[in-house]
């Protein structure tokens, strides 16, 4: 009868049944794990040297980072720097494709140069969408040398620069072959690049000067400090103060002048960086005329021999080269005139809010006149919103050049910081990453620096399976590279 009572039976099928339950659940969870699980394989061991050394960081700290996960099984840092080895050699032939594209849209570029020992890397980056152009280890920085890289860029326009004679001398010699060439071939005489000076290196030439000013008054502070504790000195000795008390009152006249220069010195200063930007502090569009005739006026008010060089940068014409392509884009600029005006004010505003900020009669007037010039660029239609997109573009890089090229310097640096050597695989690896790599924040965010100039990427690619790819795999890929325009 016991074996015909159903209860027993029923609490065992309940407990299987509470048992399948938790088993089920158990698997669900493990699935769920699954799906965040990683396996680190030695390709993807191979692919986070790679990017590490990419990103400048170096071997030994990416086998630490690798062995948080991997522990005592993490490669060695001989094994990732194998791994980095082989991947540099792999970048040495793709850049020449992507050069192929990316070098004839270039219109704009910056030129500086950064030094491994002795031996420099010639740095050519174009501004608007930070695209690696040229990163080449150089015997010299002769203008020989900057002319091999500067000739590559067949439909260069401006190029920005800092005050250096190689690169000087190596545009020149590429503008003089550009001409030889056009008379040879009988063609319409190409524009010569124009040179601009960087505002970067000029403005830090100043601020140099200014430090020393700030040296000078500080000392002259001290040496007064020192005069009254003579004085003091010869007062507590119950002695003749008189010679004493004479030096300490000149020593704090000095002092005074010194000070009252460096206040001077460094509002200067901020008012010949005003000078040179794209816009006046009143909102209105600066030309080379304005900007020499305010420079020259203020650098009469700087005082002292450290100032020299500064000021022999701001007399060269190259320093104003950037006001003149600005102002011939906005003549270039598709619309009438009244709308040309309203697009370049209002964006004058937008520049320098403070203009139509406050409760004045003057701000409110502007806050007017800015309605007025976005009803014009409205009536204007398509065309009004093109105009404000080119003059926003055109201003982007006005003046800046080694502020463009330092930006990849900071990513070369990690490496000049640890190391006196850079091959050229590596640093055709840094290259190629950089220029594949999307921009994570700002007005460029979601885009790489090629997609920035125009050239066409594999779409279904990361930058690693992109780099197991050959040269010719990479031409033949169906949705990457046709021929430039």
């Amino acid at each position: 009868m016991r074996d015909l009572d159903p209860a027993p039976h029923q609490q065992r099928l309940a407990h299987l049944q509470e048992r399948l339950g938790r088993l089920r659940q158990r698997i669900q969870a493990l699935q769920d794990a699954q799906r965040l699980c990683v396996l680190i394989s030695p390709d993807l061991q191979a692919q986070f040297a790679a990017t590490a050394q990419a990103e400048g960081v170096s071997l030994g700290v990416a086998r630490r980072l690798l062995a948080v996960f991997l522990g005592d099984d993490a490669p060695s840092v001989a094994q990732l720097g194998r791994y980095s080895h082989q991947a540099a050699r792999r970048a040495g032939a793709l850049p020449c494709v992507f050069d192929e594209q990316a070098r004839p849209r270039a219109r704009q570029a910056a030129a500086d140069e950064i030094f491994f020992g002795q031996k420099p890397v010639l740095m050519i980056v174009e501004p608007e969408g930070q695209c690696w152009l040229s990163g080449r280890l150089s015997p010299s920085r002769d203008g020989e040398q900057w002319a091999k890289e500067l000739q590559t860029l067949s439909n260069l326009e401006h190029l920005v620069r800092d005050g250096a004679k190689g690169i000087e001398n190596g545009l020149a010699l590429v503008n003089a072959r550009r001409q030889e060439e056009d008379q040879q071939r009988r063609r319409r005489r190409r524009e010569a690049i124009g040179g601009q000076l960087d505002h970067f290196h000029t403005l830090r030439e100043g601020r140099r000067a200014l430090r020393k000013s700030q040296g000078k008054a500080e000392r002259a502070w001290t040496a007064a400090e020192e005069a009254d504790k003579k004085r003091r000195r010869q007062r507590r000795r119950m002695k003749a103060e008189t010679g004493y008390a004479t030096q300490a009152v000149l020593a704090w006249r000095r002092a005074e002048q010194a000070f009252h220069q460096w206040e001077s010195d460094e509002a200067v200063l901020e008012q010949i960086r005003q000078a040179l930007r794209p816009f006046t502090p009143e909102g209105e569009l600066n030309s080379r005329q304005r900007a020499e005739r305010s420079v020259s006026e203020l650098s009469g008010r700087l005082s002292g021999e450290q100032w020299g060089k500064f000021e022999r940068l701001l007399a060269r014409p190259e320093s104003y080269a950037c006001l003149d392509r600005l102002q011939a884009k906005v003549e270039a600029l598709p619309v009438s005139v009244p709308v040309k005006e309203a697009v370049v004010q209002s964006e004058g505003i937008r520049q320098d809010p403070r203009l139509a900020a406050g409760e004045g009669a003057k701000q409110g007037v502007m806050r007017g006149l800015t309605l007025v010039w976005g009803v014009l660029i409205a009536g204007a239609g398509a065309a009004g919103q093109q105009a404000v997109a080119a003059l926003r573009q055109a201003l982007v890089c006005v003046g800046r050049a080694s502020s463009c090229v330092e930006g990849l310097n900071s990513v070369v640096r990690m490496q000049q910081s640890r190391h006196r050597k850079m091959s050229r695989e590596l640093l055709d690896l840094k290259r190629l990453y950089g220029n594949l790599r999307q921009f994570r924040t700002g007005r460029r965010k979601k885009t790489s620096p090629y997609q920035r100039l125009g050239v066409p990427l594999p779409a279904d690619l990361s930058w690693w399976q992109l780099l197991q790819l050959t040269p010719d795999q990479l031409r033949a890929h169906p949705s990457a590279l046709p021929s430039p325009t």
